[in-house]
């Protein structure tokens, strides 16, 4: 079986809102016809959902802005990890139990 190749890079920035709307329906066309496949029988790529998904949501953020005159912003960065500071244990939450456990014995 050949790989497919992969299709070249799409740049939603530089695209026009015409572009745009035809990838959009593309996308949702192909979005279709996963999930049209996935209730008949089992895919094997069931993360090709998701990316589907994602990429009409970016379309959409992108026609947004385009036609709103706001400028295009570039992928963000996910932000780093914050660190949780861990939580303090109560400490009189285990004396009431025990003592309610003696007085009924």
């Amino acid at each position: 079986m050949a790989k497919k190749t992969k299709e070249k890079e799409f740049n939603h920035a530089q695209a026009t809102v015409e572009e745009l709307n035809t990838r959009l329906l593309k996308t949702q066309q192909d979005l279709f016809k996963l999930r049209f496949r996935a209730a008949s029988a089992p895919i094997t790529n069931t993360m090709q959902i998701r990316e589907l998904r994602r990429e009409v949501a970016r379309i959409h953020t992108f026609v947004n802005q385009k036609s709103s005159g706001q400028p295009a912003v570039a992928a963000a960065k996910k932000p780093a990890a914050a660190v949780a500071e861990p939580k303090t244990k109560k400490k009189a939450a285990g004396t009431a139990t025990a003592a309610k456990g003696k007085a009924k014995s």
